[in-house]
């Protein structure tokens, strides 16, 4: 359903710790009437804009890796949705909106959404993606249910315990409305549409697979163990 800026402990619960250490936070802040507390809560996080870059490859990213080690004329199925909405946000985004709130007068005190104001469908975001990557636009959908089922088969579940959570976050099928523009239309910032940089993100995670087959590369900190690899 509709999870609003004012909404915080309605009895929810969480797909991970990461989530609910994030809401223990935002409560203890809460109580702190005396600080001037400005909450962002920012939708999937992924690589800049521009460059791709990211410090994790986590969440969306498995599909990438998949598409990238899998035959070109392959149609992968995927485990969502096909017409969910797929809130994704670059990081360049994110942090030009976070200094954006952070700065405001009229920020104090208030929860803000950090969102793409125009979310792609997963079946757009997919197509874009396999587009990018130079393979076939995905050929069906899988039921959430056997993928949550597949995710916590034995030994599964310690590879792929975060894409299990991302999934889940895309069945949910919960929306997160915004006021943010109030504040980032005046600061002129806003979250380019994934159509702009979509090409960026599988480029960069193209050569972060490359650089990782080198006989002679270091492992970059943050790195996903990728099985197909």
């Amino acid at each position: 359903g509709v999870f609003r800026e004012g909404d915080l402990d309605v009895g929810q619960s969480f797909r991970s710790e990461v989530e609910a250490s994030l809401f223990r936070a935002e409560v203890i802040l809460r109580r702190a009437t005396d600080i001037p507390v400005t909450v962002v809560r920012p939708a999937v996080i992924v690589g800049h804009s521009e460059t791709g870059e990211i410090d994790v490859l986590d969440g969306p990213y498995l599909f990438v890796l998949l598409l990238l080690n899998s035959p070109v004329d392959l149609k992968l199925p995927l485990p969502v949705g096909a017409e969910a909405a797929m809130q994704l946000v670059p990081v360049d985004f994110v942090a030009r909106a976070a200094v954006a709130l952070g700065r405001s007068p009229r920020s104090i005190g208030r929860t803000f959404h950090v969102v793409d104001p125009s979310p792609l469908s997963s079946r757009r975001v997919f197509d874009l993606v396999a587009r990018a990557a130079g393979r076939r636009p995905p050929g069906g959908f899988v039921p959430v249910q056997l993928t949550r089922t597949v995710l916590r088969a034995p030994g599964v579940e310690g590879l792929m315990r975060s894409p299990r959570a991302f999934f889940e976050r895309l069945a949910s099928r919960a929306s997160f409305p915004s006021s943010a523009r109030e504040v980032l239309g005046p600061a002129e910032v806003e979250c380019p549409p994934f159509e702009r940089y979509v090409d960026a993100l599988v480029d960069y995670v193209r050569a972060r697979v490359e650089r990782r087959r080198e006989p002679s590369a270091p492992r970059v900190e943050g790195d996903v163990e990728d099985p197909l690899a």
